[in-house]
């Protein structure tokens, strides 16, 4: 009983070494160096004031020097490095300046202000120049500090230079600016309020969902910003913040500052506290400056405040949470942010009740912009997409009591998909077929489907599409994503109209199998039905010829040829130009570009699947298989227009030569009957007759143009 009181006498009162560790203030000043100041002196002299008020409080301080500072032979560097011995952490600012960039062999866009993004950032040069940057800055680093950073800072970061400088110099600490909508003509928007993390490496706005996607450090924050004050447009807004310099613009002083030290050291939800504060070195020295510097150190150190280095900071914070960030509410009485890694939520009291003034998911975050691509325009825009913004009139404004934010989409789990792969396999295995032309048909449909299997996957870069899916799978996609909404569908790109002279076949079959396996229409485009498409192609290739010829090697060279076989365009191109290619020269689709056409794909099962039933059951002579194949061919009507002409027009021939000879049957007069009645009515439906003539008559109209056409054969005169 008395061991149960004391437990009880323990817990009530909060250990005062678990209040302290709990609460992080990290000093990060930036250095500037002597590009674009004109009184190098005095930016120094800021540096020991800044330290010395540190010192009094035994603060550690975290210093990012710009590479201009220490690429200057001028410059006091043996002050910084005095500070390392005495426990102070030295790390690099991010900002790009002439002398950085002209000892790095990269150029400067000199007639352009420095502060314009695309000369500050590093995002604002090509990736090899960036690291051609970084080389040279962290080479130079290592040899006056005897070893690389562990903490870099610049307004912006994009994702490129962050996974090389971490993966390569082992870089932990990310400081980045807080957010703003156009302070400076720098948009960064739709991060965590203020509270560290751990980056998506593929985005450092984005926290990350799964250790595969995190990158190895943590995101920490410059000038966080005031919970309600500073959510608005301008400089203006952006300036409630915990910097000095920005508050006293709006007449506030270190009472101002106290209460958003309380609101970031005490979170309304957190496992922790953590603030940064800091001063630039160009600062202009004042004696209200250097006061309110003094006093934010001051209430940091009453409030319990442990003050550790950026470094230091992630230290604790990955022995803390060893796999993702946890959930953080930064609350005041009007506002509050909650943020975990898959959504952020903004929250705002008017009329006795809190509503949503902004909303945003973290779930697959799309890549950095400036990932691959340089910043070509002297603004920066980095943002998370908002699904509520009231601020930029994004959606509109709900209550919290009935508001469900969910932090990743909600996906109903189905068994449809892993059963039905089971079963085309077993299908697929049980077949009467030997082994080895099972073996090669799995082969060739894998061969075959690697044009199209890569393309529709998320890339650092975004969505890829390779070869032609850059444009034709594209529009496919538009076609299938208004058929989910209607049929028939409306035209992708004139809004209002509906496709005409446009068969939409394939794109139709898209949405219905998507619909019943539940597989994305990503994956049911570029992954299940090119694979499933080839591996009947081969199937039924074999199983045609092999019922007519009865002979398994002749089968077995078919189904050769419509996997691997080729024209011999590149042997034209080789000679004409150096160069293998000529893919289309002879105007017929080769094997290998089959998938990459999955209209033409289509039909091209279609019409061996229809061909292979029409051979086992005309001997039957029934009508009402007849009627079924004739429907069945006309399928191709709104798969290939062409492709049904030329079966339409086989099989009328067929009968009309039957006809002639006595032989003909009422199987060989139903179905070409059946087939022009239907494909007439499908005409019709997708309106293939209105507007331009879709058929053109127009003999010899191939040879001309095989001969004609530049990129043909091409033999002129």
């Amino acid at each position: 009983m008395i061991i149960f009181f004391l437990l009880i006498l323990f817990l009530s009162f909060p250990s005062s070494s678990l209040a302290i560790t709990s609460k992080f203030a990290t000093i990060i000043n930036p250095v500037r160096g002597s590009d674009f100041l004109s009184n190098s002196p005095q930016t120094t002299d800021f540096v020991t004031i800044q330290k010395q008020t540190a010192q009094n409080y035994q603060a550690k301080t975290t210093w990012l020097i710009r590479p201009d500072f220490f690429l200057d032979s001028t410059q006091p560097i043996d002050k910084f490095i005095s500070y390392a011995k005495q426990g102070d952490e030295i790390g690099l600012f991010l900002e790009t300046t002439p002398t950085w960039t002209k000892l790095s062999g990269v150029d400067y866009d000199q007639t352009r202000p420095w502060y314009f993004a695309h000369n500050i950032f590093l995002s604002g040069y090509n990736p090899g120049d960036r690291l051609k940057l970084i080389d040279l800055a962290l080479t130079r680093f290592k040899d006056i500090f005897d070893d690389y950073p562990k903490t870099v800072g610049a307004w912006h970061i994009d994702a490129y230079s962050a996974q090389y400088l971490n993966q390569k110099y082992g870089v932990k600490v990310f400081l980045i600016c807080s957010d703003q909508l156009s302070t400076d003509g720098y948009q960064i928007w739709g991060g965590w309020w203020g509270v560290p993390y751990y980056p998506n490496r593929w985005n450092l706005l984005y926290p990350a969902q799964n250790n595969d996607d995190k990158l190895d450090g943590i995101v920490l924050w410059w000038a966080s910003r005031d919970p309600t004050m500073a959510r608005g447009h301008g400089v203006e807004d952006s300036t409630y913040s915990v910097q000095a310099n920005d508050y006293l613009l709006h007449s506030l002083d270190e009472d101002y500052f106290a209460k958003l030290a309380e609101i970031y050291l005490n979170p309304y939800r957190g496992k922790f506290g953590q603030l940064t504060i800091g001063l630039e070195n160009d600062t202009p020295i004042t004696e209200e400056i250097i006061y309110q510097y003094e006093q934010q150190i001051d209430i940091l150190d009453k409030q319990g405040s442990s003050f550790t280095t950026a470094y230091e900071f992630y230290q604790w914070y990955q022995q803390k949470f060893p796999q993702l960030s946890p959930p953080h509410t930064i609350a005041d009485n009007q506002s509050r942010w909650i943020m975990d890694t898959g959504s952020r939520v903004g929250l705002s009291f008017q009329n006795n009740q809190w509503l949503v003034r902004d909303y945003r998911l973290y779930t697959s975050p799309p890549p950095d912009p400036y990932y691959f691509t340089k910043n070509l325009t002297h603004k920066l825009y980095w943002h998370v997409p908002a699904q509520i913004d009231t601020l930029i009139n994004i959606g509109q404004s709900q209550e919290w009591n009935h508001f469900q934010p969910t932090s990743t989409p909600i996906v109903k789990s189905s068994l449809i998909p892993p059963l039905l792969f089971a079963v085309l396999l077993i299908v697929f295995l049980k077949l009467k077929i030997p082994l080895r032309i099972k073996l090669f048909i799995s082969a060739g449909s894998l061969l075959l489907s690697a044009t199209m299997i890569r393309s529709g996957i998320r890339y650092p870069f975004g969505l890829g599409f390779w070869g032609p899916n850059g444009h034709d799978a594209v529009w496919h996609l538009s076609v299938i994503n208004q058929l989910k909404k209607a049929i028939p569908p409306l035209h992708p790109v004139f809004s209002g109209f509906q496709i005409s002279n446009y068969h939409w076949g394939f794109d139709l079959l898209t949405v219905l199998v998507s619909r019943f396996t539940t597989i994305s229409t990503l994956d049911t485009y570029f992954r299940f039905l090119p694979l499933t498409i080839a591996v009947l192609i081969g199937l039924f290739s074999y199983k045609l010829v092999s019922k007519q010829q009865k002979l398994s090697t002749a089968a077995t060279i078919f189904v050769f040829l419509n996997f691997f076989a080729g024209s011999f365009g590149w042997l034209v191109t080789l000679i004409r130009q150096g160069q293998i290619g000529g893919e289309s020269l002879f105007w017929s689709m080769q094997s290998a570009s089959t998938l990459i056409n999955p209209p033409y794909a289509l039909s091209v099962l279609l019409l061996l699947s229809g061909l292979y039933f029409w051979q086992r059951h005309r001997s039957q002579n029934k009508i009402s298989t007849a009627v079924f194949l004739g429907l069945y061919f006309s399928l191709l009507t709104a798969t290939k227009i062409y492709a049904a002409i030329l079966v339409g027009l086989t099989f009328s021939l067929f009968l009309l030569i039957k006809k002639l000879r006595q032989k003909n049957t009422r199987f060989d007069f139903f179905l070409p009957v059946t087939m022009a009645i239907s494909s007439i009515l499908i005409c019709l439906y997708l309106d293939l007759f209105s507007g331009a003539t879709l058929i053109e008559f127009k003999p010899l109209w191939f040879t001309h143009t095989l001969v004609e056409s530049i990129d043909k054969l091409y033999l002129p005169r």
